[in-house]
């Protein structure tokens, strides 16, 4: 048996969680084709996809596992097993999965399957996160175990947002109440993963071998953050991102389903920045503290950041 992960791709309700796949090739390989069975199912809770059911079973012409043309099923003398991985990724973790069922295709742009679909996906958003996010992070396959770690790690600050503008998508709202009702609760349980997910997040340490200094530059904690641009007319902007912190601090999140913009739970706007609204006194200290700060830096240039601020004490 060979074991096969492979990490959804951007823009699907898949994306960057990681799918285990076992692959048993028989022994008239490659006269009959290989059998694949999805491991990542919540143990057999959740069916990911019409074609990838709870059990684990991929359904898939070339795989024979579903009926299809003569010339999209399994040939020993075409077909490959790389074949097989580009068609789960590209034909099955696909931006809306509800039109892979047979037949929804037809429903495509009209108000009842883009409200369907989108029941679908609120589904998939919570289910990748907390069975192809979450359990991976805290039960990964040994064999994977490294290549899981590392990719949490450089794209811990990517699925974040990408989680953010998944929760901020679920609360549109939407005319249709039954859809509504169960979208909300997705939403809610989205939440609730993501809150699970950030503080898994922080706990990772960098991974073993390789400078990974230019990939990770957000979370260097050997670059020097820059002092935000004050705007006293606007928002005064406290506490950019420090590069040495893995991730923004986490506000309290309300698990209410009727929160209209989770988002803002976290106390954050999309460059991780705190924004406070700002009174005349506020901005006006604010506006003087950036000035003092870069007349020290222009006056001391050869100081580093931490001993400008010192002097300034």
């Amino acid at each position: 048996i060979m074991k096969v992960l492979i990490t959804g791709p951007a823009d699907t309700p898949y994306a960057n969680g990681c799918f285990e796949f076992d692959v048993y090739f028989p022994p008239d390989y490659p006269n009959s084709p290989m059998m694949i069975n999805l491991e990542t199912t919540g143990r057999n809770t959740v069916r990911f996809n019409p074609n990838l059911y709870n059990d684990g079973k991929v359904c898939l012409s070339v795989l024979n596992t579903w009926h299809g043309r003569p010339e999209e099923k399994w040939n020993a003398h075409t077909s490959s097993f790389l074949q097989v991985l580009v068609s789960i990724q590209s034909l099955i973790l696909v931006p809306e999965p509800y039109f892979n069922e047979p037949g929804f295709e037809r429903s495509r742009g009209t108000p009842s399957g883009t409200h369907s679909s989108r029941e679908y996906n609120s589904n998939i958003y919570q289910a990748c996160v907390r069975y192809a996010m979450l359990e991976q992070l805290k039960n990964p396959c040994p064999c994977f175990k490294d290549v899981i770690h590392t990719h949490f790690w450089l794209k811990r600050n990517e699925i974040c947002a990408q989680i953010e503008d998944w929760i901020a998508e679920l609360s549109k709202p939407l005319q249709n109440e039954r859809t509504g009702r169960t979208i909300s609760f997705n939403a809610m349980v989205l939440r609730r993963q993501y809150r699970q997910l950030r503080e898994e997040l922080t706990k990772l340490a960098p991974p073993e071998g390789g400078d990974l200094t230019e990939i990770d530059y957000p979370f260097n904690t050997g670059i020097t953050p820059t002092t935000p641009a004050v705007d006293p007319t606007s928002a005064v902007t406290v506490g950019s991102t420090p590069p040495g912190k893995d991730l923004p601090a986490d506000k309290d999140i309300d698990d209410d389903e009727n929160d209209e913009d989770p988002v803002q739970d976290f106390g954050e706007d999309e460059d991780n920045e705190v924004i406070v609204k700002p009174d005349e006194e506020i901005a006006a200290a604010a506006a003087a503290a950036a000035a003092e700060l870069a007349a020290a830096q222009d006056e001391n240039a050869d100081l580093s950041p931490e001993e400008i601020v010192l002097s300034m004490v």
